[in-house]
């Protein structure tokens, strides 16, 4: 504290007839004080493939440990028919929202959860529900961010805490779903030889 424009440090005892009592009084050259930013968090999904239907959705959980209580809310990518009713020329989301423990939601490919003011040392993990014919799971992706830089770099087995990431302050994370999806044909010709084109023919499968 100042006192006559002088920093002190200056600490007090409460005594049994409740008065305070100086017990330390020190000069102070200087006073630091450091904060720690909150973090975020975002989960994407991505499809890589051709003909994949754009209006396909996907189950994506997102697991805190010790019961965190978060606070999200989901960025509307160009496949979320929500997309239709915001200008382009600002991010659409849904309202905020809050949970404990794990949050388990379905997404368009290219929406993003969002998860806000994360603590220091926030541990989460993500995983991915059954996926519909055609898809299948490339990898989860995980990267991390000073918050002030979009240079997301590769996390690491430092970043880890068993099966769960740490999200540290000052630090944005992006944690992408990827998956697959292949379509396959079957053709079939019929070729007659030596023989009538008119002719029916019945195939079975």
């Amino acid at each position: 504290m100042l006192v006559d424009g002088t920093l002190m440090n200056i600490a007090f005892v409460k005594d049994t007839s409740g008065n305070w009592n100086i017990t330390k009084m020190e000069e102070l050259a200087e006073l630091k004080a450091t904060n720690t930013l909150k973090g975020t968090i975002n989960v994407t999904k991505k499809v890589s493939g051709d003909l994949a239907p754009s209006d396909d959705q996907f189950e994506i959980t997102v697991d805190f440990a010790d019961d965190y209580n978060y606070d999200y809310r989901i960025l509307y990518g160009a496949n979320n028919p929500a997309n239709e009713n915001c200008a382009s020329t600002i991010t659409c989301h849904s309202e905020q929202k809050s949970g404990t423990g794990s949050l388990t939601t379905k997404i368009y490919a290219e929406d993003i959860i969002q998860f806000v003011d994360v603590k220091n040392n926030t541990k989460f993990k993500v995983s991915e529900g059954a996926l519909a014919t055609g898809y299948s799971l490339e990898n989860i992706d995980y990267k991390i961010s000073e918050a002030s830089d979009s240079d997301y770099q590769a996390a690491t087995a430092e970043d880890k805490d068993d099966e769960y990431y740490i999200a540290t302050g000052n630090t944005a994370w992006l944690a992408t779903v990827n998956n697959k999806y292949e379509t396959s044909s079957l053709k079939v010709s019929k070729t007659v030889i030596n023989g009538s084109s008119s002719k029916d023919f019945t195939l079975y499968p």
